[in-house]
C-alpha cells in the first residue's frame, strides 16, 4: 500500500533530515540564525515575499527603548506635559509678570517650575520684574529695625542694608561660579543654561520674601526662622528639570541646596568683616 506523506504548506519538502540531527547536536555558539533553518515557503499568495534586512537594524531602537525604561514617572509626566504645551500657552505664560511666577512655586512648585520651564523667559526680565525689586526691598526693611529697637541708629541699619543687598546681589553670582567649579563633567554647563540662572534668582527671591517677612514682624521671629526650609523645598523640586543623573542625582541636589542657603550668608559674613 502506498503510502503517502503530507506537508506542511509553504514549507518545501526536503527529502534529507539530516539538518535536524545537525540542530539538535550543535553548539549555540556555533549555530547560525542566518544559514540554518532557512525558511522556503511558496509564495503562491500573489503578496510580495518579505525578507528582513539586518542593515536596517539599527542600535538607537534598542538605545530608545532603554531610555524609556530608565524614565522616572515624573520624566514622563513632563515629557507629557511638553507635549501638550501650544505656542498660545507659551505666550500666556510669558505674559505673566515673573514675581507671579515667583507666588506660582511657592504655592505649587511643581506646577510652577513647569510653567518657568516652558515660558524660557529672559533672565534679564526675571532680574528687573522680581529679583532686584526683592532685593532692594529686604535690604530696606533693614530700617524697620530701627522702630522696633531704639538703640539701631541710622547709620548700623544702613550698614545692614547694604550687607543684605550684597548678600543677595553676590550670592546670585557665587552660586552660579560654585556650579561651575564643583559639579563634576559636563555638569558644569548647567550654569549657562537660562533655566539655571533664572532657577537661581527665584530661589534667592523667595529667601529675600522671608527676609522682608522676618524684618516686618518681629514678634513671630522664632517662627518666620523656619521659612527657608521652604526655599529648600522648593530647590529640590525645581532641580528635577536639570536631568540629572540617577546615581548623582541625591548628591547634586544636596549641593544645590547648600549652595542657595550657605552662597548668601557666606558673602553676608564677609560683607560683616569689612563693614
Amino acid at each position: 500500500m502506498a503510502t503517502t506523506s503530507r506537508h506542511s504548506p509553504g514549507f518545501t519538502h526536503n527529502k534529507d533530515l539530516s539538518f535536524m540531527t545537525d540542530y539538535n547536536h550543535s553548539s549555540p555558539d556555533e549555530y547560525d540564525l542566518d544559514t540554518e533553518d532557512v525558511f522556503t515557503g511558496d509564495n503562491d499568495s500573489g503578496y510580495p515575499r518579505y525578507t528582513p534586512d539586518p542593515d536596517s537594524y539599527s542600535i538607537e531602537d534598542d538605545d530608545d527603548q532603554q531610555d524609556f525604561n530608565d524614565m522616572t514617572d515624573d520624566d514622563v509626566v513632563d515629557a507629557d506635559t511638553d507635549s501638550e504645551a501650544t505656542p498660545d500657552d507659551e505666550v500666556a505664560h510669558s505674559q505673566t509678570a515673573a514675581w507671579r511666577q515667583m507666588l506660582g512655586i511657592m504655592i505649587n512648585p511643581v506646577e510652577g517650575w513647569k510653567s518657568i520651564r516652558r515660558t524660557r523667559r529672559p533672565v534679564d526680565g526675571v532680574a528687573k520684574d522680581c529679583f532686584y525689586p526683592l532685593i532692594a526691598i529686604a535690604s530696606a526693611s533693614c530700617y524697620l529695625e530701627c522702630l522696633w529697637n531704639r538703640s539701631i541708629s541710622i547709620n548700623q541699619a544702613t550698614i545692614e542694608a547694604i550687607t543684605v543687598f550684597s548678600a543677595f546681589f553676590f550670592g546670585n553670582f557665587l552660586i552660579l561660579m560654585l556650579i561651575r567649579f564643583l559639579f563634576p563633567g559636563s555638569l558644569k554647563e548647567i550654569a549657562d543654561s537660562d533655566y539655571c540662572k533664572t532657577y537661581v534668582m527665584y530661589n534667592l527671591s523667595t529667601l529675600a520674601l522671608f527676609y522682608i517677612a522676618y524684618e516686618a514682624f518681629p514678634m513671630v521671629k522664632p517662627v518666620l526662622v523656619f521659612l527657608p526650609l521652604w526655599t529648600i523645598y522648593l530647590t529640590l523640586r525645581g532641580a528635577r528639570f536639570f536631568m540629572f543623573p540617577q546615581e548623582k542625582r541625591s548628591l547634586l541636589n544636596t549641593l544645590l541646596c547648600i549652595f542657595v542657603l550657605g552662597a548668601p550668608i557666606l558673602v553676608y559674613w564677609i560683607m560683616g568683616i569689612f563693614l
